[in-house]
């Protein structure tokens, strides 16, 4: 295998293979990358080696040595050898990724799409509740297995006892919890206290219905939508993946642009879905897009747990939290088929 030229990074299939995903952490496919490489380093224009000398075949190159060493079990590697090892991959790294950022400012992949990445950020929901119906039903079940001794009684000894919640310290120490309205009773004097960020049952009120509000459908499942300013659509969340993130990187950079001073739990390891769509008449009209084929968006589910929701106002003009019994709503019939199976109700 001959030299690689860094001046067009996708010919080789391992550069093609590393571009795929968010940052190059595998570098178990790179032997022949390796190789290349340290010949490459190794070797001056005149096909000698830099300290003069005519290059020798006999002799083993730094990364033939390297290749010896992986192959060796772990208790017979030296440690200036992984060290060694651990030097050159790094440098392979970014050699490769300095040459990759020159063409792309973005992260391709191997079907030559730029790789976003979108967020189903969703609010559990913080009451439980039941229709006239199940309560019956319940009722019905609970005499039913009382009158045929299917489960053990409890004496009022052993109910009566104080209780307590032991979340509530844990709910209360978030800043979402910190109280942001506040008005006294002029009849009574009690002082009232409205926590708007809150998702503590404690301090939320069960008859909230405003799509702005994190406290909206209080009763249900709500997700995140956001409206575009180049569509004027509802949809959700998505960013360009940049080069050199790794996986949790990424998360937490874009996060961090939608929801301020705030944390998620990320429910899935990997995604859950993924669109493709072509390009756009602006993105056709950049000479960065020349290549590239269309838009691959991957899509993964993450829990709001703290935190306040900001826009980017270039790219958004509005923010909802909406159900999915809300959905159509929002979504043209098109998105409420491609996405209404995925809005999970509870």
């Amino acid at each position: 295998m001959g030299v690689i030229q860094l001046r067009n990074p996708m010919l080789s299939r391992g550069l093609r293979k590393l571009t795929t995903g968010v940052s190059p952490s595998n570098f178990s496919m790179l032997t022949p990358l390796m190789r290349a490489f340290a010949e490459k380093a190794n070797e001056g224009k005149d096909g000698k080696k830099k300290d003069g000398k005519a290059a020798s075949k006999a002799a083993p190159s730094d990364t033939e040595a390297v290749e010896d060493t992986a192959n060796q079990p772990k208790s017979r590697r030296r440690p200036a050898d992984l060290e060694k090892a651990a030097a050159l991959e790094s440098k392979i790294r970014d050699r490769i990724m300095d040459a990759f950022e020159k063409q792309y400012s973005f992260v391709v992949t191997t079907d030559m799409c730029r790789l976003d990445f979108g967020y189903f950020i969703s609010r559990p929901p913080i009451f439980i509740t039941y229709t006239d119906e199940e309560m019956k039903l319940r009722r019905t079940r609970y005499l039913m297995m009382k009158k045929y001794k299917m489960f053990m009684s409890y004496t009022k000894e052993l109910m009566d006892f104080p209780r307590k919640y032991p979340n509530d310290m844990m709910y209360m120490s978030a800043s979402d919890n910190d109280y942001t309205h506040e008005k006294t009773d002029p009849n009574t004097g009690v002082r009232v206290r409205y926590h708007q960020n809150s998702k503590f049952f404690k301090n939320v009120d069960p008859t909230i219905y405003d799509h702005h509000s994190i406290q909206h459908n209080s009763a249900m499942k709500v997700y995140l939508l956001v409206k575009s300013k180049e569509d004027n659509k509802w949809t959700w969340p998505t960013f360009i993946v940049k080069p050199r993130y790794t996986l949790q990187e990424a998360h937490d950079s874009h996060f961090t642009r939608i929801v301020d001073s705030g944390s998620f739990y990320q429910i899935t390891h990997g995604p859950i879905y993924n669109t493709f769509r072509e390009l756009n008449a602006e993105e056709k009209k950049d000479p960065e897009y020349k290549k590239v084929r269309g838009v691959r968006t991957y899509y993964f589910p993450l829990y709001h747990t703290t935190g306040r929701i900001i826009l980017e106002p270039a790219r958004y003009s509005d923010f909802s939290w909406v159900a999915r019994t809300e959905a159509n709503k929002f979504f043209t019939r098109e998105d409420y088929e491609r996405y209404i199976q995925l809005m999970l109700p509870y």
